[in-house]
């Protein structure tokens, strides 16, 4: 027996510390299985973290309902992992079960997993239940889960809740505050996020890309062009302007005060512009109503083997619209109702090539290609064409 338990501790040390290399981790649980070693719950929460964090699920959960024992530390990592995927449904779920099986004391880190997981479909009625759970383990004052609800609790729209649990922490770092800036960036209340960034740093804070960018995106919202021009001085001052998440918020901010220049300085001093700074600089460019450009760097986008998503494919369009492009905008239309770029157009998109068709004064029936429409896109149509006859007789 003592042999055994050796050996169920080797093979989980052995997974913990090569959990980064799926391939050879997947071939010592086939030696586990080939030698029968017995699955003690340290192993089992290993395999369990193992296939967790690599987004095999169905194994996860296999493991998990076949194995003889367990401890919470197997339910926590199997939870905390859909959380991170943006499964809150399967997290809370699966908690439910834990309480069944293993009614034990929640860690602090598994309160913060829930709330993240209620945060990121923005959850507001569970967030209020695992907030309630929180208080009464006494872990809502901590730095951890703390932050995990003020975190909650702005992306579900409540900014006030979201300062009162921030109000309640005794010990506020970096991610909390910049948590809180971001809550109220998020919630177009930008004079807020302006007013905790200064307090943050007159407490003496030292700040991050995550506090700046939240700042800058506040500044962004409300055209603040001036107080962002004061954070990118700040972004060079400290050595983060060209920081991925700071890099982005710049372009977002200098395109939506109407500085394309400097926005597009900004996104060419960027090292490796990720997805969200080339879909920044787009919508700089389609909210000046220049097409080319944008059309250009799509194009650069498709060369290099980006990804695009819908956010990409909403600023082309948008170019479309305010260029008055209907047919440019109709053939990118066509080509995502075809799969071509991965994104299925949604009403968003629709919306666009309506306002571009409009644009032209293409309003007869026959200008619209309503077989391939769907029935959300064709109301959306309609109301279009009503606004316009309404406008044409006023």
């Amino acid at each position: 027996m003592g042999k055994c338990s050796s050996l169920s501790n080797y093979y989980a040390h052995l997974l913990h510390a090569l959990r980064a290399n799926l391939t050879t981790a997947l071939s010592i649980h086939a030696q586990i299985i080939k030698t029968n070693t017995p699955l003690t719950p340290f192993l089992t929460s290993n395999l369990i973290n193992l296939y967790a964090t690599s987004s095999l699920f169905n194994q996860a959960h296999h493991l998990l309902n076949t194995a003889p024992s367990l401890n919470p530390a197997s339910w926590s990592t199997l939870i905390a992992a859909h959380a991170r995927n943006a499964q809150p449904f399967e997290a809370l779920h699966l908690f439910q079960r834990m309480l069944r099986h293993h009614p034990s004391r929640p860690s602090q880190q598994l309160i913060a997993s829930l709330a993240h997981a209620c945060a990121s479909h923005s959850l507001l009625f569970p967030g209020f239940q695992i907030h309630g759970l929180s208080i009464k383990l006494g872990f809502h004052c901590m730095p951890f889960s703390g932050c995990a609800l003020v975190d909650m609790y702005a992306k579900c729209g409540c900014a006030l809740e979201s300062h009162k649990v921030f109000d309640e922490m005794p010990e506020r770092d970096e991610a909390s505050w910049g948590g809180l800036i971001c809550g109220y960036a998020r919630n177009g209340r930008p004079m807020e996020a302006m007013g905790v960034f200064v307090e943050m740093v007159r407490v003496g804070v030292s700040m991050n890309a995550f506090s700046l960018s939240s700042v800058l995106r506040a500044c962004a919202e409300a055209a603040l062009y001036e107080p962002g021009r004061a954070m990118h001085a700040l972004a060079v001052a400290i050595g983060l302007e060209q920081e991925a998440f700071v890099g982005c918020a710049l372009v977002d901010m200098y395109g939506k005060c109407g500085d394309i220049d400097d926005a597009r300085l900004i996104f060419d001093f960027i090292p490796n512009p990720n997805l969200a700074s080339w879909n920044a600089m787009i919508m700089a460019y389609a909210h000046q109503g220049s097409a080319e450009p944008v059309f250009r760097l799509f194009g650069r986008m498709k060369e290099l083997g980006l990804a695009l998503d819908e956010v990409t494919l909403l600023g082309v369009l948008k170019s479309c619209t305010n260029a008055g492009l209907a047919d440019e905008g109709l053939c990118v239309l066509d080509a995502m109702q075809h799969g071509l770029y991965g994104v299925r157009p949604g009403v968003c998109h629709y919306t666009c090539v309506v306002g571009a068709l409009g644009h032209a004064g293409r309003f007869e029936e026959h200008a619209w290609p309503t077989r391939t429409w769907s029935w959300a896109c064709m109301l959306v149509r309609k109301f279009y064409l009503l606004i316009t006859t309404m406008m044409l007789h006023m």
